[in-house]
């Protein structure tokens, strides 16, 4: 009688601490879930968050760019953006994606404020501080497919815009570094011409002669296979003109305007 008793007992103590083990576990799995609700909620807050900063700048900033008396306009929906941005960098630690669309959007910021071949806001100093927080954000994704792309334009507008901000050392080593990251031959030779101009404005004479031959024979033999780019014909008459070469800058404008007949 006695064991049945304490069989009793423990079978009673054991469903005890069964169930009460079985509601510890179901209030785990409930929080789970509403963390990982919670979570999903945010993340796609978050998402929306970002779209609408990288619209308002892609999209929308363009547009009202063409219209007259916008500054103050522009100038409220670039605030809001940066608002987001610096909010969005804050917790974009994790998510290469998000860290890449975030350096995208402040690039573009850059660009808005006072990049000075865009219709700007007139405030570079701005501008360059946008500039340095995409780059910042870039050296956390070194490996990102897009980011080398991305790296050389806010370098090459880094450049464009230091001597507005009282920097001129900047530009040279900018452009530079720009060309260098660059992957597109298109933009290298835009901002070849501009390192150029860089150059020449710092007297490095020496940099100026090797960078001037070298891109001569670049052009020239993209102008072999692609004979229709009359942007890299003008380009190569400017070049062959600063560097002396007066008569074959004759030939390559005949070149170039034959090309633009066709």
């Amino acid at each position: 009688m006695t064991s049945r008793v304490v069989s009793i007992c423990c079978f009673r103590r054991n469903r005890i601490a069964v169930a009460l083990s079985a509601v510890l576990l179901l209030t785990t799995l409930l929080g789970a879930f509403l963390v990982y609700r919670e979570g999903l909620r945010a993340q796609r807050r978050f998402t929306q968050v970002r779209a609408l900063a990288n619209r308002v700048l892609t999209e929308f900033d363009p547009e009202a760019s063409k219209l007259p008396n916008s500054v103050k306009l522009r100038s409220t929906m670039v605030r809001a953006s940066m608002e987001y941005l610096d909010s969005l960098a804050a917790e974009s630690s994790s998510d290469p994606e998000l860290i890449f669309d975030v350096a995208f959007s402040y690039s573009k910021v850059g660009d808005t404020l006072g990049f000075t071949r865009n219709p700007t806001l007139g405030q570079p100093f701005e501008a360059v501080l946008s500039y340095s927080k995409a780059l910042r954000l870039l050296e956390q994704i070194p490996n990102h497919p897009r980011t080398k792309d991305l790296e050389a334009y806010t370098y090459a507008h880094y450049a464009a815009t230091a001597r507005s901000v009282g920097k001129p050392e900047l530009t040279v080593p900018y452009y530079e570094r720009a060309i260098a990251t660059n992957q597109n031959p298109r933009n290298a030779r835009q901002w070849k011409v501009e390192l150029l101009r860089a150059y020449a404005l710092s007297g490095l004479q020496r940099p100026w002669y090797d960078l001037s031959q070298g891109f001569i024979a670049e052009l020239q033999q993209h102008l072999e296979t692609d004979r229709t780019d009359t942007r890299a014909w003008t380009i190569l008459a400017q070049i062959q003109i600063q560097a002396g070469y007066f008569e074959d800058a004759i030939t390559t404008l005949k070149s170039a305007l034959a090309a633009d007949s066709k």
